[in-house]
This record gives structure tokens, C-alpha cells and sequence, in this order.
């Protein structure tokens, strides 16, 4: 093939590329829900402790003790 010549792109080559992109997208869209499970586990924990009030046993706190 010369470097005028341009690649020849099968309908194999794009039903390969198209699967690939497919599972690319499963990924994220996965990916993306886990993160979302984490920010609202994080968000309860935090929104616990502060109806919780401050406690001076507990090892983590975002509460401030008065």
C-alpha cells in the first residue's frame, strides 16, 4: 500500500470497533454507578453522625464538640 492509498475499513473492522465501543460504554455506565452508590453511602454516613451529635467515643466525627 502506497501513502496515497487510504486503509480500507471492513464491515468485520466496524462491527468490531462498534462491539469494543459497546463494551466501553458498559464499563462507564457501571463505573459511574458505583460512584454514585459511594457518594450517597458517603452522604447517609455523613447525614448519621450529624443527627447523631457530637461524640467524643466515636473514632471518626465530622461534628464539632462544643
Amino acid at each position: 500500500m502506497d501513502q496515497d492509498e487510504e486503509p480500507v475499513i471492513t464491515k468485520a473492522m466496524i462491527e468490531d470497533m462498534e462491539f469494543q465501543r459497546d463494551i466501553e460504554r458498559t464499563l462507564v455506565s457501571v463505573a459511574a454507578e458505583d460512584l454514585i452508590a459511594f457518594i450517597d453511602a458517603q452522604y447517609n454516613q455523613d447525614f448519621l453522625m450529624h443527627q447523631e451529635g457530637p461524640n467524643p467515643f466515636r473514632k471518626e466525627s465530622s461534628c464539632v464538640i462544643s
